[in-house]
């Protein structure tokens, strides 16, 4: 076993706390990049190695031009209603944009014609890859930054430089996987190696995704050189106002801790120890749940005030926010922190594709962020106004979403950016909240560790998770979760109760109705005067049933799904009845509460 200092060593000069590859490694790159940070633009070199991993030929490449989303107001990205992030007024002379000046193939210069908005482009191969072959281009590339908008760009001298280059699709044998960037399109890459050397003014400092190799100063520049392995994306940012601090966490027998490193903005001192803390309290439970954290780095960027936008997630990189002022509430930042550095797993380490299947990452890393911040927090994101992070999210679910969209739609189908963020979130969390509740805690966390791990670097589909899911919870969910991903939708109620008098007993009946589209089987508890209950399930195949008892005593109440474990009904004001009236029935008040909650949080925008 390394000594300690050993240890130390290896995590300074490797990437990879075990030994790799851990990856196919199909997409590697080396660049040369240099930002002027008076004009905010970026002149790079970039050698791609690319290896045709597929079963099939090809004879072109796809490349995603990401920062041609910020050219004007006629991009997927910037002009649909209410998909935009809200950039509609940003002025001509802060548009982004990248333009290839040149791009040789095996030594063939080759022209690259863009497509659909200009966010995606084709090269023509003079030759076919076939199966297992390796092709070399070398791209020269110069790209305007934007003013921060959506995720990357400037404010002051403040500098997120992400999808900032020119970074090759996914060939799956059948077609490119090389979609349009709009505000919702998120990402989906092959693994590589990445060496990468940026150059920035002199008093600027940088964070990377990846290992820090070394840097050099000359002639008023700086000069820093980044590895990573077994990554699909790379993100800096640079700004002469960081100021840093270091913690070491996941300290494992046989390998080296991770180093996690801050930067941070002066007038954000204050928080600095707790945005250590929280990431330290992912790395922990995350690693126990979906596998350890593989890289010996991770790098968390503190934005400015102003650029909040900047809030997003990258390979061993996070960006963070801080609550504007010591006063602020500072539940949504912690989860923040949270939420991007749980993404290193679900983006990170399955990277399954996030335009056509959003909810594999986002959803299930808006369930298991949810359970670190109530761990780490004791509370929900609002803290005492509303504790449980599940009832949370099933209210954003309903008052965002109004139930009109499935979660399995691709990214760019929502019609407005609320509708997927309800869907592709709220209800994925939602349904997986339910799935604890029916299962248990344990038992679920287990059943996503075994999907976390066996897909691990395999660019896993819905088909891979239902199949995890169901073997883990003992339970086929492909029916359940099948028809959540078409849109059914789940509300059961109990619509009528009543007892009728006969001779010495009492004629009870009690009529169930599937009131919403979805079908599956529910529990049904009855209750008779005197304490007595009857526990049902109904399997929900029909509309409607209707249950009978002759006894004694006469029916008091009946309510469906009695220990509240399905969120996913979309009005719990309907699944229980009583025969009479009560004066201050508890369950029906707490629902009501939730009820006009939700109608608050609709009203002001949340």
């Amino acid at each position: 076993m390394m000594g300690p200092a050993l240890l130390a060593l290896w995590a300074a000069l490797l990437p990879l706390r075990e030994p790799g590859p851990l990856s196919p490694r199909i997409a590697s790159y080396r660049i040369k990049v240099k930002l002027d940070a008076s004009a905010h633009t970026l002149d790079g070199e970039e050698t791609l190695l690319w290896r045709n991993d597929a079963g099939a030929p090809t004879r072109e490449l796809w490349f995603h031009l990401y920062m041609n989303a910020f050219k004007n107001q006629t991009t997927a990205m910037l002009s649909p209603l209410g998909q935009g992030p809200g950039s509609s007024g940003l002025p001509s002379e802060k548009w982004g944009a990248v333009d290839v000046g040149s791009l040789r193939c095996d030594g063939h210069l080759l022209a690259l014609e863009l497509r659909e908005d200009g966010t995606v482009g084709r090269v023509a191969l003079p030759r076919e890859v076939a199966p297992g072959q390796t092709v070399r281009c070398e791209i020269a590339w110069h790209t305007q930054l934007p003013q921060l908008v959506a995720r990357a760009g400037f404010q002051g001298d403040f500098h997120m430089v992400a999808q900032w280059f020119p970074k090759i699709g996914v060939w799956d044998g059948r077609a490119w996987k090389c979609h349009v960037y709009c505000a919702t399109c998120e990402f989906f890459a092959d693994f590589g190696v990445y060496d990468v050397e940026i150059t920035v003014p002199e008093k600027f400092v940088v964070g990377a995704s990846g290992v820090l190799v070394s840097q050099s100063a000359s002639a008023q520049t700086r000069t820093y050189v980044y590895h990573a392995e077994d990554v699909h994306d790379f993100a800096w940012a640079a700004s002469p106002d960081f100021r840093e601090r270091t913690k070491s966490f996941d300290a494992a027998p046989g390998l080296p801790p991770v180093t996690v490193r801050l930067l941070y903005q002066p007038d954000h001192a204050w928080f600095a120890d707790e945005h250590l803390r929280l990431l330290g309290a992912t790395l922990r439970d995350y690693g126990d749940w979906f596998g350890r954290y593989p890289y010996t780095t991770l790098t968390a960027i503190d934005p400015p005030n102003d650029a909040t936008e900047a809030a997003m997630e990258y390979p061993t990189l996070v960006v963070t926010l801080t609550p504007a002022s010591r006063l602020a509430p500072a539940g949504y930042a912690r989860y923040v922190t949270i939420h991007e550095l749980g993404h290193n797993w679900f983006y990170g380490l399955l990277a399954s594709n996030e335009a056509e299947e959003p909810w594999l990452d986002e959803g299930l890393n808006e369930y298991a962020s949810d359970r670190v911040l109530e761990r780490a927090t004791s509370g929900s994101m609002l803290g005492a106004l509303l504790p449980d992070q599940a009832v949370l999210e099933r209210l954003v679910w309903l008052g965002w979403g109004q139930g009109w969209d499935p979660l399995g739609l691709p990214a760019w189908a929502y019609p407005s950016r609320r509708a997927y963020e309800a869907a592709v979130y709220s209800q994925t969390s939602t349904l997986l909240s339910s799935l604890e509740r029916h299962h248990g805690n344990a038992r679920l966390l287990g059943a996503l560790g075994l999907y976390a791990r066996r897909y691990r670097f395999r660019h896993p589909t819905a088909a891979g998770l239902i199949a995890a899911l169901s073997e883990g919870l003992g339970e086929d969910v492909a029916p359940l979760i099948g028809q959540i991903m078409a849109g059914a939708v789940w509300d059961y109620e109990v619509a009528r109760v009543s007892a009728r008098r006969a001779d010495r007993t009492w004629q009870n009946s009690v009529l169930v109705h599937r009131k919403g589209t979805l079908l599956y089987p529910v529990l049904v508890r009855v209750r008779f005067e005197g304490g007595a209950e009857v526990l049902e399930r109904w399997d929900g195949a029909a509309r409607w049933t209707n249950l009978f008892y002759e006894r004694r005593e006469r029916v008091e109440s009946a309510t469906v799904d009695p220990a509240g474990a399905w969120l996913l009904d979309a009005d719990v004001l309907n699944n229980g009845r009583r025969l009479q009236p009560a004066g201050l029935p508890g369950r029906r008040m707490a629902s009501g509460l939730a009820f006009w909650l939700q109608s608050l949080w609709q009203a002001i925008g949340f």
